[in-house]
């Protein structure tokens, strides 16, 4: 660091965080940023009871990374219910033996960790 005429060494603490990829600063519960908590989730026109709906949002990712150019286009398609009203398109999908959830309108994908099923 150079201040005037004087030069300093002052120990590196922020560049790791600054090279990192944006998505390490992406909250693992992918669905943390609706508004109120999730109220309510459909699936092919059929609400999902209460219970189904506590698990999925109980969920929390190992890892959130960019879309994957092999990221799967084909799962079960939902669509959930913020509490003011706002409705966010998913698609869970499976990725080998793992669960990845897809958000229409992010180009993130949430890997969920193994073991982790989809809601029956």
């Amino acid at each position: 660091m150079r201040i005037g005429g004087q030069v300093a060494l002052v120990t590196d603490r922020i560049s790791v965080t600054l090279l990192a990829p944006p998505e390490r600063f992406v909250d693992r519960n992918p669905f943390a940023d609706l508004r109120d908590g999730l109220a309510g989730v459909v699936e092919g026109g059929t609400p999902w009871p209460a219970a189904r709906i506590a698990a999925l949002a109980a969920w929390r990712a190992e890892s959130v990374e960019a879309v994957p150019a092999d990221a799967p286009r084909a799962g079960r398609a939902l669509r959930l219910r913020d509490g003011a009203g706002r409705e966010h398109g998913f698609l869970l999908a499976m990725r080998e033996d793992r669960v990845l959830l897809l958000r229409d309108d992010r180009p993130l994908a949430w890997l969920l960790p193994a073991g982790t099923t989809l809601p029956d």
